[in-house]
């Protein structure tokens, strides 16, 4: 992995955070200590890599990120029988 791609994945841009939002990964939480921590970038795209979302660089997370905002809309309604009565 070359220095920018690892320097990528200690950031936390917004559309990774959102994406991890968007899959129920937590991108902060409250340690032993009280004190709340943040999720690193790293451990982000790991987390969603393995749940099968593509993360292997900016581009792909922007990509990932408009699918997931468009799944809803990518869903067929179930099968349907109209019927008239009469």
């Amino acid at each position: 992995m070359t220095d920018d791609a690892s320097n990528t994945l200690n950031e936390r841009p917004a559309e990774l955070l959102e994406l991890a939002n968007a899959h129920g990964v937590r991108t902060e939480y409250f340690g032993f200590d009280g004190d709340l921590h943040q999720v690193s970038g790293e451990t982000l795209t790991k987390i969603l890599t393995a749940l099968g979302v593509a993360t292997d660089g900016p581009e792909q997370i922007s990509a990932s990120l408009a699918l997931t905002r468009d799944a809803d809309w990518r869903d067929f309604i179930p099968p349907t029988v109209v019927v008239r009565q009469g």
